[in-house]
């Protein structure tokens, strides 16, 4: 019987996850990807938003710690505003040796 594997992202992580299993072999392997194409972080985007970064720009605690709550467990964190910088790192002009 296949057993069924689902696959999120098809960056170098989760092609070489689909990779192992196809080896093993007896899987139904899915990837999803929420580009048009796979290469994760890899794949430049001109259309990407990023946020400037500049030396001294960084914040100094990208994720500040949490206080200890003195109440009773479970706590409700709220979500993190913060913006992350890009969703995708690379450059335009940027080569790699990997066919």
């Amino acid at each position: 019987p296949l057993k069924k594997v689902a696959i999120i992202g098809a960056g170098v992580s989760g092609i070489e996850t689909a990779s192992a299993f196809k080896r093993v072999g007896g899987f139904d392997i899915h990837i999803f990807e929420r580009r048009d194409t796979p290469g994760g972080v890899w794949v430049y985007d001109e259309t990407s938003t990023t946020v400037p970064l500049f030396p001294g720009s960084a914040p100094e605690v990208v994720n500040p710690p949490l206080k200890r709550p003195d109440g009773p467990f479970p706590v409700t964190v709220p979500r993190n505003q913060q913006r992350r910088y890009t969703s995708s790192p690379l450059y335009e002009n940027l080569q790699a040796n990997i066919p």
